[in-house]
């Protein structure tokens, strides 16, 4: 769940996954019965729920401004994240030199 905040999507392979796309936002349902809720806007992933028993156990959702929430109902948890920048600042070549 942590990398689905950072925007990279690491869920296992499962079969049956349904796809629907809705304008620009795509939205997948993984796993039968499901286990996994998918939804990507464009070339970003903004929404990611982990399901068991029926229940979303985990979830991530990215929003406009950066803001990137995760939220586990059952353990009644919460974390933000405000994501300054998209791209990685350049570094110095000569860190890289022993």
């Amino acid at each position: 769940m942590m990398w689905a905040a950072l925007g990279r999507l690491a869920i296992p392979s499962l079969p049956d996954t349904v796809v629907r796309i809705d304008g620009d936002l795509l939205r997948a349902d993984v796993g039968r019965p499901i286990q996994w809720r998918v939804a990507i806007s464009g070339d970003t992933l903004i929404g990611l729920e982990h399901i068991a028993g029926g229940k979303i156990v985990e979830s991530i959702t990215r929003e406009a401004g950066g803001i990137v929430t995760y939220r586990a109902p059952g353990a009644r948890r919460r974390l933000e994240l405000t994501i300054l920048r998209d791209e990685p600042g350049s570094f110095d070549a000569s860190i890289w030199s022993l």
